[in-house]
């Protein structure tokens, strides 16, 4: 099924998992399942919980993907791209019977890679490490995406972490209220910078890899896009201008939006 880029909320949930697991496969060693018995926020929506095989040397004993495209859960079609969000952020409770200590697994081979697409062939775009306080408890976790993840569009996030040690066990986890944070609204101000035959420049502060829509109104109640999705590929810097070579005669207003 074909994605389709469509409005981006804050707050994206990909899985919540409230009776079911939909969405996600597991590759490389990797069983998980639909808990109902262990569940964050007390709502009866349960868990998944995901037990991970230590079997020899350089195994990939984490491969976990949610799909937010072809699922039954997570909005169908819905392409989503990075630019709008800032984290992936869920809650996760760690098993203490796990024969493998989660200070071994956390250590091993470094944090969860978090991906987008399915897998390590995908862009990495950020990185975690399950709490100690998991081993008691929900704890909630934000990873935070790399400052140069850039504006990718995406169908799916992956959960990918490598075996290197010897040794045979398993690690067992639970996930739940799996989601995506948006970021805020950039308070910034426009500023004109000159205007001359027709032709008038604004600028704005803008944050790094953002993108910006500029509209224009000469009556308040009509706006007409100018650009969207400006610059191509995201600011550069703190500073960004936009130049409306065809102004109109007389007065109008201009408003810049971070959709």
């Amino acid at each position: 099924m074909a994605g389709k880029l469509r409005a981006q909320v804050l707050g994206w949930p990909l899985q919540n998992f409230t009776g079911n697991t939909c969405g996600w496969t597991a590759l490389s060693g990797v069983s998980f399942s639909y808990d109902p018995t262990k569940d964050d926020t007390g709502n009866g929506g349960g868990s998944a919980r995901f037990t991970l095989d230590y079997v020899g040397t350089n195994s990939n004993i984490l491969d976990v993907s949610v799909n937010n495209v072809d699922c039954c859960y997570c909005d169908l079609e819905a392409l989503l791209n990075t630019s709008n969000y800032v984290s992936l952020d869920f809650d996760v409770k760690w098993d203490g019977t796990s024969g493998v200590p989660l200070s071994y697994f956390n250590s091993d081979g470094g944090g969860v890679q978090i991906y987008l697409g399915n897998g390590y062939s995908g862009i990495p775009i950020a990185s975690f490490t399950i709490p100690d306080a998991a081993t008691n408890g929900w704890v909630h976790v934000s990873a935070p995406f790399f400052t140069n993840e850039g504006s990718n569009s995406f169908s799916g996030i992956s959960l990918f972490k490598n075996y290197t040690g010897n040794g045979d066990g398993t690690a067992t986890f639970w996930l739940d209220n799996v989601s995506l944070v948006g970021r805020t609204t950039n308070h910034f101000t426009v500023s004109p910078v000159s205007t001359a035959g027709g032709v008038f420049t604004l600028k704005w502060n803008s944050v790094p890899n953002y993108t910006y829509s500029v509209q224009r109104t000469t009556d308040t109640v009509t706006w007409t896009n100018l650009v969207t999705a400006y610059p191509p590929g995201g600011a550069t810097g703190t500073t960004t201008s936009y130049t409306d070579s065809n102004s109109p005669s007389g007065h109008a207003l201009y408003r810049v939006s971070s959709p």
